[in-house]
């Protein structure tokens, strides 16, 4: 991947003299026009600069690549959520979707079998009443994928950073700023 363009890009030096003698800076300070007569004056010799220029190509793949990583965090904060459901709220984390699914698999719950909720209160369930908690999580999953997918598909399509930076997630998906004492 290259990260920044060669001398003919002239994106990528620090002082560069034309075969005139004359010496360019650097091309952040020159206009179009300036650049245009450096280029028709050849290169003699150039400085490279203190540290590569990046290019926008690079700038928009690291942005892309970034905003990827957001996207897939909020996906699975949102995901975590607890949710509610039979007049109460569950947690619903990773190892607690992992467990409903077990027990699930078993194919019956035995009598009296209670399920905590998210403040570790006692919920008495059937297997009808798990498997409505399973089914729960199962459509905001559902929601929270094809809002994903949108997500990413924009990201994918966009070309320039200000594009990328424009794809915005649901405030849902924000994780609170945490706070340091």
């Amino acid at each position: 991947m290259q990260q920044y363009q060669d001398i003919k890009g002239v994106t990528g030096f620090k002082t560069l003299r034309g075969a005139s003698g004359r010496t360019y800076g650097n091309t952040s300070l020159l206009t179009a026009s300036q650049i245009a007569e450096m280029l028709a004056d050849g290169i003699a010799e150039w400085t490279p600069p203190d540290r590569p220029i990046p290019t926008d190509a690079f700038l928009l793949e690291q942005a892309k690549l970034v905003k990827g990583a957001e996207i897939q965090r909020g996906y699975d904060y949102a995901n975590a959520l607890p949710i509610d459901y039979m007049a109460t709220t569950f947690q619903a984390d990773k190892e607690s979707q992992d467990l409903v699914v077990s027990v699930l698999s078993a194919g019956a719950v035995p009598e009296g079998f209670y399920w905590l909720d998210a403040l570790n209160n006692k919920v008495t369930m059937t297997y009808a009443d798990l498997q409505g908690l399973s089914q729960t999580l199962l459509m905001r999953g559902q929601i929270n994928f094809a809002t994903r997918l949108a997500l990413k598909t924009a990201n994918k399509a966009a070309t320039t950073v200000v594009e990328v930076e424009a794809v915005t997630l649901p405030t849902s998906w924000m994780q609170p700023e945490e706070e340091f004492v």
